[in-house]
């Protein structure tokens, strides 16, 4: 079942694979405790990010944690009597499904990964792709932060939140949230202020958190504008519209003026890459196992990423399989980045979409070994997708054929 060389036959899909369910716990979710907690702050610096590709075990989680999303995902296409419950959403295909008769395992810099594959590209739902299509945006915004630079202009790091309750329901959120920024970026005051600072152009990344208080839905935005920009020259422009924009847009509740002011925007001037990126990713070796636990939302209020709740949801908790279907809905369709207009032109990178981001590879990858279709159906059924990438670093073709061997599948 495993074979030194690559095939090219026609395209073919692998028939569906349900991971084990776990039961349901005759207790309060954990979701649920944390909800009858205390309110958090309307303004969260820092949130868990999605997994690095940089250790085996992180790798191990994301493939655990996209075969949970799968499995939502397919739980609510069957609920909805879809022909085929998989359609219901792009990660149920992504990694499982083949655009090929036969699986490559392949390396690249001793890095190993799967190709003839479907690949989602959902930075939001898979936390497969995600950390793929994030490597790839750190590398465009890091060339935009070197433009920057070469032109002489500052970078300011700006935060955009509001306050939320935990009965508001994301996509209500993100569309009051949508709507407060399109009026903060119109009007002749938006054109003068722009003018006044030297605006040249921004990148924008949306991010969803969950906490006690509910989704908390944020955005991060990198403006680039004149060196001797000060402070004072930015704050109480953007404090003031941002009140009165979110106000409009039915964001401030009564009587939170006074902290939607003060607590709804944050701000670091002279920022560069790693400052802006910190905001995405606070550590690079994170790991799922040390940060997705209930104590993230114990200590200081902190917020989680969404991802979170696919590690409750695998221990049985219900809660946490409603709130990521929620967040998958309401996500569709979602950019995470956001160039202004002219910006990609003037800093010279070709930013690729999400899709493009999570299937490049690198022409001289090599490839180890490829396994055909039962081989393949196995390895998925057993959850074995990233023990197999593990074996092919490590052991490469030999390894992979040992443990298919062990299994009762011959190799070559």
């Amino acid at each position: 079942m495993c074979k030194a060389h690559n095939s090219t036959s026609a395209s073919e899909s692998l028939p569906l694979y349900s991971s084990d369910s776990t039961a349901s716990r005759g207790v309060r979710t954990q979701c649920e405790r944390h909800v009858e907690g205390g309110a958090l702050g309307i303004y969260t610096k820092y949130s868990s990010p999605p997994p690095s590709e940089r250790t085996s075990e992180s790798r191990e989680n994301r493939y655990r944690l996209q075969g949970v999303a799968r499995k939502i995902a397919i739980t609510e296409g069957e609920k909805e009597g879809l022909e085929f419950p998989h359609n219901y959403h792009r990660v149920a295909k992504c990694k499982y499904v083949r655009v090929l008769p036969d699986v490559r395992v392949k390396l690249d810099d001793d890095s190993a990964f799967y190709s003839g594959l479907t690949a989602c590209g959902s930075v939001w739902a898979c936390p497969v792709c995600a950390a793929k299509v994030q490597q790839q945006r750190r590398d465009e915004i890091a060339q935009a932060m070197e433009w920057a630079k070469s032109e002489g202009l500052q970078a300011v790091m700006v935060t955009f939140t509001h306050s939320h309750k935990v009965t508001e329901a994301l996509d209500g959120q993100l569309e009051s949230q949508a709507d407060a920024l399109r009026r903060f970026r119109s009007g002749k005051a938006w054109q003068k202020f722009k003018s006044r600072i030297g605006f040249r152009g921004m990148v924008r990344t949306l991010e969803v958190t969950y906490g006690r208080n509910g989704w908390h839905p944020h955005t991060h935005e990198l403006w680039f504008v004149d060196a001797d920009v000060q402070p004072a020259d930015v704050k109480i422009f953007v404090q003031n519209r941002w009140l009165s924009c979110c106000q409009r847009a039915g964001l401030v509740p009564q009587g939170k003026e006074a902290d939607h002011l003060f607590h709804s925007t944050n701000f670091h001037f002279d920022a560069d890459s790693s400052d802006y990126l910190a905001k995405q990713d606070d550590d690079s070796n994170w790991s799922v196992a040390e940060e997705m636990s209930l104590s993230s939302m114990k200590k200081g209020g902190k917020t989680v990423h969404p991802f979170a709740l696919l590690q409750w949801a695998s221990e049985g908790d219900r809660r946490a399989s409603a709130l990521f279907l929620e967040y998958m809905q309401a996500m569709h369709g979602k950019r995470q980045i956001h160039w202004s207009k002219g910006l990609k032109a003037l800093v010279g990178v070709d930013v690729l979409t999400d899709e493009q981001a999570a299937e490049q590879e690198h022409e001289d990858a090599k490839t180890v070994a490829v396994l055909e279709m039962f081989a393949w159906k196995f390895i998925c059924e057993s959850g074995s997708r990233a023990r197999i990438l593990a074996l092919a670093e490590s052991g490469g073709a030999t390894a992979i054929a040992r443990w298919l061997n062990s299994h009762g599948y011959d190799s070559c």
